[in-house]
């Protein structure tokens, strides 16, 4: 049922905002009806989700049209809500839910003319498995050095086994591990990122940017066209995100510190490196991850904290900083507004763990343990030191883990690829 006390929060104009609407409503000086044209007293006010599958801390987008037209809404009202906020968006027939715990949330807008419409949603727990979609074995004595990225449905790796001589292998992974594609590399990777077209942005030692930093396509193979731009003798980080636009993003010493866009073809956004820049809201030597979010937002991970940069260059900080016997490894975001983060921590006892955090930087879950279908390979496992972690659009993901704690007949090492898969 409705609270009988609504919370009334109202749409201010601002892009991206990461604040939550204040209380209040304002209504529009003109007098203009909301809707297009033909819009009249007696249509009605539809609302709509852009997810239909919310789950706890995910978000979703509401739009609310007349007559099939957008919506001038005066104000957007939280009816019924576990723990959900609404955010403001620069267009007012739309705004940004956040959800907090599961349960009902019920979302009203309305407009000049005093028409409702509302929304009910019913949002998901996140419950889930943590399950090993693929074994790579070694011996006792081998290093493991992985990274990962995601593209739509496929998932990249590129992973070595072995001292730094060990052979570098570049792979797109199906769901359920079946490695399709895997390519041998006659050098090092330090980092892999994707945009939503299938290109694979591969980051590599190098004497300048341009010979470090190359693209190559859904089959692995590199495309031609790509020049990075020479950094003019200043450093770049280890670590590079793509945005769902296709920029590249990495962060460099510049200035004392920038994050440096990169356009499909590599030259700079905006036409030079300046106009490129964004700030670098941590020093530049503690720069652990890059990822990039829903809307073009760069996030950016030290050992313990995570910034978060808009794509105007507004810094969000503090956007998570956690306890201090935990040390952020790597971090990717999905397409329903969760960040996913990987760490070594002490929390429980355990060497590792996976948290999720909302939109807000608000912390969802903690994981710590995962199964394996194959129940004669493991006991209970748990998370020990994990590499690298990729997230799909749909809020599951998998992340790469370097553990010795197999099987007890076993006398080799091995590397555990595992995913958490929500329930339907």
């Amino acid at each position: 049922m409705r609270l009988t006390s609504p919370k009334t929060l109202t749409l201010f104009a601002s892009v991206l905002a990461s604040g939550v609407l204040g209380a209040g409503c304002h209504s529009h000086k003109d007098g203009s009806a909301s809707g297009g044209p033909g819009a009249g007293s007696g249509d009605s006010l539809i609302l709509s989700s852009s997810n239909p599958l919310v789950r706890q801390g995910q978000l979703t987008d509401i739009s609310a049209v007349i007559s099939g037209f957008p919506a001038l809404i005066d104000g957007w009202d939280l009816l019924m809500d576990p723990g959900g906020q609404l955010i403001a968006l620069d267009d007012p027939s739309r705004v940004r839910l956040v959800v907090g715990d599961p349960g009902v949330y019920i979302v009203q807008a309305t407009d000049s003319e005093a028409r409702a419409g509302v929304l009910d949603l019913i949002v998901q727990p996140t419950d889930a498995s943590l399950i090993v979609t693929q074994v790579i074995l070694g011996t006792d004595e081998d290093d493991v050095a992985a990274r990962m990225t995601v593209s739509g449905p496929d998932h990249f790796v590129a992973d070595r086994v072995g001292d730094a001589s060990a052979i570098q292998h570049l792979a797109r992974v199906r769901r359920d591990g079946v490695r399709e594609l895997e390519v041998m590399l006659p050098f090092k990777v330090d980092d892999i990122a994707a945009d939503e077209l299938g290109h694979v942005m591969v980051l590599r030692p190098g004497p300048t940017l341009t010979d470090a930093l190359l693209r190559v396509d859904r089959d692995l193979v590199e495309q031609g066209g790509f020049a990075a731009p020479d950094l003019e003798g200043a450093l770049w980080s280890s670590v590079i995100a793509v945005t769902r636009t296709g920029r590249t993003v990495l962060a460099t010493n510049r200035n004392g510190g920038q994050l440096i866009q990169l356009e499909a073809d590599g030259s700079p956004v905006g036409g030079s490196l300046d106009a490129s820049a964004l700030p670098l809201p941590v020093p530049f030597a503690d720069v652990v991850d890059l990822t990039a979010g829903l809307d073009d937002e760069i996030y950016v991970a030290t050992a313990t904290a995570i910034e978060r940069i808009l794509p105007d260059g507004t810094v969000d900080y503090g956007r998570w900083d956690p306890a201090d016997q935990v040390a952020i490894l790597a971090i990717d975001a999905d397409a329903c507004g969760v960040l996913h983060v990987a760490l070594q921590d002490s929390d429980g006892g355990q060497c590792g763990s996976i948290r999720q955090l909302n939109w807000l930087g608000g912390e969802i879950r903690r994981l710590s343990d995962f199964l394996d279908p194959d129940s004669l390979r493991f006991a209970a496992r748990k998370v020990i030191n994990p590499q690298d972690i990729a997230a799909y659009s749909d809020g599951s993901w998998r992340m790469y883990d370097d553990t010795v704690s197999v099987h007890p007949t076993w006398t080799s090492a091995s590397w555990i690829v595992a995913g958490d898969v929500p329930q339907p």
